[in-house]
Formats: structure tokens, C-alpha cells, sequence
């Protein structure tokens, strides 16, 4: 009798163990799924920011990555060579060498080679949202920023929307000492890449980049400029496409923006110049800028320019065109009234 007892006791407690094991193992295939779930998502994350511009591997450069916009008709995304790259920083390294024996010296040059590609590139997110609360925000700049950063306020004023890394700005104020360059990006890490470019390339007096979202600040921005100077020309060069259907309310061109731009251009012989790589964009954009009564489109037949007029390519316009892409470019003046 007592010897039943025990084994029922014994059976009852191996029961009640495996019950408990079963109970533990359960759990920590939930916690685990959980933490694949987690890394698997953050992995994701680091591919998608990542691959977005061409960068560094354990093996060196990718042979192969996602270009910086493209993404053309048909939703398929459009790849580019990362010698292409390579071919429109050697263009920008020989340019800088046809006048006043450049901004970099022959050494400065070897670094366009690809061990110093490797070496200077950085993984700088490619698209953002504009309309996320990160952005909605006010940037938050000194009320006497523009005496602070011209040497001379009152010159007229150019001011790029969309300055990026800052090429074209340093280089229009090396070209044009007698205007002041203004740079405006919503990322902060292409407004930090500017500055150090200002800095190596000794050109700080009448140029500078704030990081911002133009559909937010314009109009303060513009406010502060106007009361030292005149803003005689603004550039939109090659903005974020933003293909699909339900993103194109992050464009930078609206309605608001382009009614500020048309209004605080000087009146007499005021440019808007506007470029990109995407026929549909540089469409919306002249489209929208053609339902202002105080700009008129500067080809009356609505032909695109084959040239750029300021002579001076940005980072996208060189790579577009080493690729043998064409670029749609058009210039809006204000009309005297």
C-alpha cells in the first residue's frame, strides 16, 4: 500500500516537472522569436539607409548599389556603377584645375582615385520624410544669423533649395565674389559636409548652408535676407523625386513655397532656375511655378535648355550626365511688377 502511494506520488511530481519544462521552453521560443523579429527589422533598417548611396564593405566598395533618386517609370529601380561614380569625381577634380590652378592642389587630386573614395565617403540617408514632426519643427537660428555669416549682407543674394553636400554653393561663391550663396537642406549631415568643405576650400565669406525644411522656414529665412538685400536668384537643382503616388505631397515644390519664392525675387530680372534628372518632376515643378502671375517661363516654347546657365554642375549633375543622361532645366524670371 505504501509503495502505491509512493509511486503515484513520484508520477505525480514528474508530471508537474515536465509540465513546468514544457511551460519554460514555450516561453523562451517566444522571447527568442521575438528577438529575431526585433533584429531582423533592424536589420532592415541599416539595409534600406545603407544601400542608398554607395559604401563601405568589408571588401571594399560594392561593385553595385542603389543611385541616390532614381527610381524611373514602371517602379523599377534604377542601379548605377559605383565607376560611374568614380568617373564624376574624377570630372569634378578636373574641373577644378582648369582655372587659377584650382581649389586642390595635385595631391588633393589623388584622393578622387578610389582608395580616397573609400576614405571620404559617407552614408548619408537619402530620402527623408519632410512631413514627419521631426521636420515640422522651426529650426532654431540666431535672430542675427545673416550678420554673423556674410561678411557683407548686403549683396544680393542667391539661394539654393536643396543645397546638398554644398558643391555648387562653394563653388558659384568662389566664381562670384561679388553675391552672398545661401544653402538650404533638410539633412543635417549634408548641411556638416558643407561646412567642412567651406573650411578646406577657404571659402566662408559669402557663402553659408542652414539645415532646415524650406516648406517650414522659407518665409522667416527670407524675411531676415530681405531686410540687408535683395534675393536675386533661387535654384531647385534635382529634388527628391518622391515616386509614388502617396509621397508626392513630400515634394518640396507647393504651392505655398513657390508664392513665397515668386514674391521676395527682386522684381527687376529676379531668376528661378529649376533642373532634375526626372522629366515628370521638372514637369511638376514648371507646371506649379506657371500658376504664378509674377514669374513667366523663360523658353516660351517650352523647350528645355540644353546647357546650364550658372555654368557650375552639382554632385547629381555631373554623375547624370558622365552617365550620358539627359537633364530637364528651365529658368523663370520675374516680371517687372
Amino acid at each position: 500500500m505504501l509503495q502505491r502511494e509512493i509511486s503515484k506520488g513520484l508520477r505525480f511530481i514528474r508530471r508537474r516537472v515536465l509540465f513546468l519544462v514544457y511551460i519554460c521552453f514555450f516561453t523562451c521560443n517566444l522571447h527568442g522569436m521575438a528577438f529575431l523579429l526585433r533584429a531582423g527589422v533592424k536589420a532592415r533598417k541599416e539595409y534600406l539607409w545603407h544601400d542608398s548611396i554607395p559604401h563601405l564593405s568589408s571588401g571594399g566598395l560594392k561593385s553595385r548599389c542603389l543611385c541616390a533618386g532614381p527610381q524611373r517609370e514602371g517602379g523599377k529601380k534604377e542601379y548605377t556603377d559605383i565607376h560611374a561614380l568614380q568617373d564624376g569625381n574624377e570630372a569634378l577634380c578636373a574641373e577644378d584645375s582648369i582655372e587659377n590652378g584650382g581649389m586642390r592642389s595635385e595631391q588633393n587630386k589623388t584622393l578622387s582615385s578610389r582608395a580616397g573614395a573609400k576614405k571620404k565617403l559617407r552614408a548619408i540617408r537619402q530620402h527623408v520624410n519632410p512631413l514627419s514632426s521631426l521636420y515640422q519643427r522651426p529650426a532654431n537660428i540666431s535672430a542675427k544669423w545673416v550678420e554673423d555669416a556674410f561678411a557683407n549682407p548686403s549683396l544680393p543674394f542667391h539661394i539654393d533649395i536643396g543645397s546638398a553636400r554644398g558643391r555648387f554653393c562653394i563653388y558659384m561663391a568662389r566664381e562670384h565674389p561679388d553675391m552672398n550663396f545661401l544653402g538650404l537642406e533638410i539633412r543635417r549631415p549634408c548641411v556638416e559636409e558643407s561646412f567642412k568643405k567651406m573650411e578646406k576650400y577657404r571659402v566662408k565669406d559669402n557663402v553659408h548652408f542652414l539645415a532646415l525644411n524650406v516648406n517650414v522656414d522659407l518665409e522667416r529665412i527670407v524675411a531676415d535676407v530681405r531686410k540687408h538685400s535683395e534675393i536675386v536668384r533661387y535654384s531647385v537643382q534635382f529634388p527628391d523625386p518622391h515616386f509614388k503616388t502617396k509621397h508626392k505631397k513630400r515634394r518640396v515644390i507647393q504651392p505655398a513655397l513657390v508664392a513665397c519664392m515668386c514674391s521676395s525675387l527682386k522684381s527687376d530680372g529676379g531668376e528661378i532656375f529649376i533642373q532634375s534628372d526626372v522629366e515628370e518632376v521638372a514637369v511638376s515643378m514648371r507646371d506649379a511655378f506657371k500658376e504664378s502671375t509674377l514669374v513667366a517661363d523663360a523658353s516660351a516654347s517650352g523647350a528645355w535648355m540644353e546647357e546650364n546657365p550658372l555654368k557650375v554642375p552639382t554632385e547629381r549633375e555631373v554623375l547624370t550626365l558622365s552617365r550620358g543622361d539627359p537633364v530637364y532645366r528651365t529658368v523663370f524670371c520675374r516680371d517687372n511688377h
